[in-house]
């Protein structure tokens, strides 16, 4: 209610979309749409409003749509700490996320000299405008800026509600050697996507860096998103499974190739971010950590090092017979 009655924040009851009567999936007849916020609040298939003193006690609107923290574990453990209706873990606007579409998943190209136009949207919550969009090659050691394509203004308050589509041009052969590559955004409060994951009961509101393996194929290589969207599992069941017609790759029964790495390494997943853990200490752990990974990437192979050393050492070997022969 005091959001409707905000001035700042709009709001409406939508019948039509894109032209068209609602389809039933997107709440025909008549849907509440309340800009920025998750689609859990925009209520489907109105009939009936009515105006309360107090704040509803609709099952999915208590008991759906929470962020709890990780030590909460089961439904049974939100109930006997009475967190449902604590406001602190209410999910209303959405957070700062961005993801990849093109490459799609599964999707294969020759590798080249030629650029990729690596393609994406972000989005952020409660009118904030998405200032930057950035793609890495390389987790974080370098970031590449990409151009963001907007559609619309801001309104009398600076707020902005739609998504942003956002683009940058990559080498083929850089994809081709980097095994991984991921986007994050940021908004006008310099909120940014996080690097990993947060487990939380309900798996909601989780916006880390969208990642893309790059695997090769010979002369081609392969793209594989953290989780496949098929669109055979659309409303139009005769939608094609390559919208944008990339070339896919694909298994011979015609499937993907892949289920997604995420879906792909599930077990490696849960057990890295999954609750439940003893609270073990490790007085290396923390950045001393990260500097072993980063630093690791600076330092000459051993391989390397133990030929260049065998090298000078032959060389000099053969340079004192030299000097005894003369």
């Amino acid at each position: 209610r005091q959001v409707c009655m905000n001035p700042t924040r709009p709001c409406m009851l939508a019948f039509m979309m894109n032209g068209e009567l609602l389809h039933p999936d997107h709440g025909y007849p008549v849907r509440l749409l309340m800009p920025g916020y998750i689609g859990g609040r925009m209520i489907k298939w109105v009939s009936t409003i009515t105006v309360t003193k107090d704040e509803g006690n609709n099952h999915y609107h208590v008991y759906d749509n929470r962020v709890f923290p990780k030590h909460i574990a089961a439904r049974e453990d939100a109930t006997a700490e009475n967190i449902w209706k604590d406001p602190a873990f209410t999910i209303n606007d959405r957070n700062i996320n961005s993801a990849i579409w093109s490459p799609a998943h599964c999707a294969k190209v020759k590798v080249s000299d030629a650029t990729y136009t690596v393609r994406g949207y972000a989005y952020a919550g409660a009118g904030r405008p998405v200032h930057r969009v950035e793609v890495t090659l390389n987790n974080a050691q370098n970031w590449r800026p990409a151009r963001i394509e907007r559609f619309e203004t801001p309104d009398e308050f600076g707020q902005c509600w739609c998504w942003v589509h956002w683009s940058v041009e990559i080498p083929i052969s850089a994809l081709a050697e980097c095994g991984e590559f991921a986007v994050r955004a940021w908004d006008d409060s310099q909120n940014c996507q996080p690097e990993r994951p947060t487990w939380n009961l309900m798996g909601m509101m989780n916006n880390p860096w969208f990642r893309v393996k790059v695997h090769s194929l010979g002369d081609e290589i392969w793209f594989e998103h953290p989780t496949q969207v098929d669109n055979r599992h659309s409303i139009d069941k005769n939608a094609p499974l390559n919208p944008q017609n990339e070339e896919l790759h694909l298994l011979p029964n015609g499937n993907l190739a892949s289920p997604g790495w995420m879906e792909r390494m599930v077990a490696d997943v849960q057990r890295v971010y999954a609750p439940g853990k003893p609270e073990d200490l490790d007085a290396q752990e923390g950045w001393e950590r990260e500097k072993q990974h980063v630093g690791r990437r600076s330092r000459p192979e051993p391989s390397a090092v133990a030929q260049q050393e065998s090298g000078c050492c032959l060389a000099g070997f053969q340079a004192l017979l030299g000097r005894g022969s003369v």
